[in-house]
């Protein structure tokens, strides 16, 4: 199994990669190709969320709850700093002392996370999330999803990479545990991933903006352009 560092640097080279690369062809503004950029690092490290006492889990939850934190800031009228003050320290409680305990309990490490469905899960929820949160625009919303769920495979993939002893040329016992389609050990979990991405589809922008932008033939013409120098000679 890979480490954090290691799933960390691969996420991030992906993702910013991927994201210069929309951003040369002028299809996302810089601020956008940033937002990309922390998405597909962000899906590199999310499937080791499970580990109860890995990095992952710490900045999945600090994350989310910076996220719900200035969500509820845009619904709520202006409050005053110390009521302001008080929400974060009643919210921090209940995400470290109620919430996170009650997570770790009810997963476990290379569990329905490292699985296919959970990368779709992802993709999709973060794909709902800035279309419907913070107002991006549907093709740039689903643009988010696809790097989201592109860091997530990397990483189930590059754990499988490990999972090969190429001095002895053997499988280890981990082999097959990281890249699967479901976790068929638990139906539970899988059932209920399978109905939060049922639910998370259903509020994503119209899938005609994911042929419109993701999909969009111009846009990797303009790859293909763009990838050579003008000043090259051939």
């Amino acid at each position: 199994m890979a480490n954090f560092s290691t799933h960390f640097s691969v996420a991030a080279g992906v993702a910013l990669m991927g994201s210069t690369t929309y951003f040369s062809i002028h299809a996302v503004t810089a601020e956008e190709a940033a937002i990309l950029c922390v998405a597909g690092t962000l899906g590199g490290i999310l499937p080791d969320v499970d580990s109860d006492y890995s990095r992952p889990l710490q900045i999945v939850f600090t994350g989310l709850y910076m996220v719900f934190v200035f969500s509820l800031l845009r619904g709520l009228p202006r409050l005053s700093i110390l009521d302001t003050w008080l929400m974060l320290g009643g919210l921090y409680v209940l995400f470290r002392h109620a919430l996170l305990p009650a997570f770790r309990k009810w997963t476990v490490h290379r569990g329905i996370f490292h699985s296919i469905l959970a990368a779709l899960f992802f993709g999709l929820l973060a794909s709902s999330l800035l279309f419907w949160l913070y107002g991006f625009e549907p093709g740039f919303s689903w643009l988010t999803g696809v790097f989201v769920f592109v860091g997530y495979i990397a990483h189930l993939l590059l754990d499988e990479f490990y999972s090969v002893d190429f001095d002895n040329k053997r499988l280890k016992s981990s082999w097959g545990t990281a890249f699967k389609l479901a976790n068929a050990g638990n139906w539970r979990n899988t059932f209920l991933f399978l109905l939060g991405t049922v639910c998370a589809y259903q509020l994503t922008p119209p899938a005609h903006d994911l042929s419109e932008f993701v999909l969009n033939k111009k846009h990797y013409e303009a790859m293909w352009q763009k990838f050579l120098p003008e000043y090259l000679p051939f």
